[in-house]
């Protein structure tokens, strides 16, 4: 039968494990055999916990099933081992927990409440309701417990030991509780509520379990989300974000809420990935607080848009992941502008937001459209940046095109003023141009390297190309057959690249706006295209899962990838200066 959990005995001498056969069995490492069996539960094992500390005479080893029962075994004792059995669980207990002298056992449930337990006595004490399912708890160790406590001395009770608890579940929060009883005194047991450090701001992300490590004086707690992404919490700068909201705090009333942001975020689990952008690299400043030395750093960075309202931005280097959120709905497009600072996302919330990146914030929204916004680019020359001339363009499931003025020097500046007046929110922009530009919804809008042009794509089977100016129409490119999925500029010859669902790729020209050439060969339709190699070779991927590598001039293909499973939604290539150290010769790589 499948083991469903394991523990390790402090000492290291011991491994306990519990099966989905309602046994648990005590193993010794070193001579690799099994000394106890327990068959008391009437239900699966889940969750095993060896004390730290033990009464004399003593060895405990506590258990819970999903038979909603907590039983404490004597490990020591050869005669009815099992010294307690609690059963004060409606629902299955989840987490063990004990203080650090092992004078109380804790017991989180997803029946949403925290059971404390008296190891001295082996009597239940409290019942505490925590208003959610519960997956994970944790106890502080002494050091990070005073030290956050130190904050409410005005609380504590004269006689009694205090603990801090941690608890996470369902609602996405971590929950810090402190308990306090004086020594065997069962009615001087109290517990409230301090705070509580919530993994996202804007959504709920359920927790599955927490890690903490007490060892060292910083100390890390570890969060595991249920999609399978994991958190890490330095407890010092918990401990510095609590000073900072008791500062700030005005009312006594309510618990404090934590803005702490994790040290380290490792994504579990990528979901579809959408839509991809390499960023440009750029220089990142960072002072320390104990030194004056100003600290830089190249910063390397690949934004990914997943099937998620959160938009992930990760450091090639570090492997360190953050998220980005303030859209509500799932996020379809994104582009980056040529100095790495300025990123635009497209949403199904019909809106379309621009982070600055630097410091990882949403500061304008555009509002407009009346379905999802599909695509969105924005300007690419960096001598646009220069005259103050930046664009958005944004296409959507409405058949309109709209272009919005993104005043770049300005726009912190008028973000962090309207964060310091009574209605703080994000810097409304208004569109300049809008037009009906498909009669079917837009899939792909790029702007060219000189921004003097745009493109635009659509299920309508047609290629449209406009003025940036003033959206005014230059050119209908027709001859696909099926839907129009992206289009791509030449980064060196005035050609454009189109693929489709009637499995072609075709080269266009900006000259007399002719049919170049068509690249057949795919067996699906043709989802992405991107120029490789200083545009003398295309990549393109399609829904059969492969990759091919056209040359340009010749219209062969020269190799053919076979490493996906499913759609390739988008190939996007890097820059060796950007993303390699040891620098190089400047040529492109293909990403998918």
């Amino acid at each position: 039968m499948p083991i469903q959990s394991i523990a390790y005995d402090p000492s290291g001498a011991f491994v306990a494990t519990g099966s989905a056969d309602r046994t648990i069995k005590l193993w010794d490492i070193v001579k690799g055999f099994c000394t106890h069996c327990f068959r008391e539960h009437t239900g699966v094992v889940q969750t095993l916990y060896f004390h730290v500390k033990n009464p004399a005479g003593a060895m405990y080893l506590s258990s819970s099933s999903d038979d909603n029962s907590v039983r404490v075994h004597n490990l020591l004792r050869k005669n009815e081992p099992c010294v307690a059995t609690f059963t004060q669980h409606v629902s299955l207990p989840t987490q063990l927990c004990s203080t650090s002298d092992s004078s109380l056992l804790i017991s989180a449930g997803r029946d949403k409440v925290v059971n404390f337990y008296s190891l001295k006595s082996l009597q239940h004490i409290r019942t505490v309701p925590v208003q959610e399912e519960l997956e994970s708890a944790v106890i502080l160790s002494r050091v990070h417990t005073r030290s956050l406590l130190q904050q409410f001395e005005s609380d504590v009770i004269d006689g009694t030991t205090s603990y801090v608890l941690l608890t996470a579940g369902e609602k996405g929060l971590i929950k810090f509780y402190r308990f306090q009883m004086k020594a065997n005194n069962v009615a001087s047991f109290k517990i409230n509520l301090l705070m509580q450090l919530p993994l996202s701001q804007h959504c709920t992300r359920p927790i599955a379990a927490l890690e903490y490590s007490g060892h060292s004086e910083d100390g890390d707690l570890w969060v595991v989300a249920v999609d399978h992404s994991i958190y890490s919490f330095n407890m010092s700068a918990v401990k510095k974000n609590l000073v900072e909201e008791i500062e700030s705090k005005t009312s006594t009333d309510e618990h404090l809420s934590l803005t702490a942001q994790p040290d380290r975020l490792l994504v579990g689990n990528q979901g579809e990935i959408l839509d991809m952008v390499c960023v440009p690299a750029r220089l990142s400043t960072n002072k320390e607080d104990s030194e004056e030395e100003v600290q830089e750093r190249v910063v390397r960075e690949l934004v990914v848009v997943t099937n998620s309202p959160h938009v992930r931005v990760m450091d090639t280097d570090t492997l360190q992941c953050r998220y980005l959120e303030a859209h509500t709905d799932i996020v379809l497009s994104a582009d980056v502008g040529p100095d790495g600072e300025w990123l635009v996302t497209s949403s199904k919330d019909r809106t379309c937001i621009v982070w600055h990146l630097p410091s990882q914030r949403a500061v304008a929204v555009c509002e407009g459209h009346t379905d999802a916004v599909g695509c969105v680019c924005t300007s690419q020359n960096p001598a646009t940046y220069l005259s103050r001339g930046v664009f958005l363009v944004s296409g959507a499931g409405d058949k309109i095109l709209k272009k919005w003025q993104l005043p770049t020097h300005s726009l912190l500046k008028s973000y962090r003023a309207l964060q310091a007046s009574s209605s703080p929110g994000l810097v409304r922009l208004t569109s300049q141009y809008s037009i009906r530009a498909h009669d079917k919804d837009i899939n792909c809008v790029v702007s060219s390297p000189n921004d003097a042009m745009l493109a635009s794509c659509s299920q309508d089977r047609t290629i449209r190309l406009w003025n940036v100016s003033d959206l005014t129409p230059i050119a209908t490119l027709n001859g696909h057959k099926r839907g129009v999925w992206r289009v791509q500029f030449s980064p060196i010859d005035k050609v454009l690249a189109s693929c489709s669902g009637d499995r072609t790729v075709r080269l266009w020209s900006l000259s007399d706006w002719s049919c170049l050439r068509t690249l057949e060969g795919n067996s699906a339709s043709v989802l992405c295209v991107s120029f490789v190699n200083k545009g003398s070779q295309l990549m393109s991927g399609s829904a059969d899962g492969l990759l091919r590598l056209w040359t340009v001039r010749t219209g062969e293909c020269e190799a053919t990838f076979d490493r996906h499973v499913d759609k390739v939604w988008v190939v996007r290539t890097l820059d060796r200066h950007n993303f390699n150290q040891n620098g190089g010769d400047g040529a492109y790589y293909g990403i998918v």
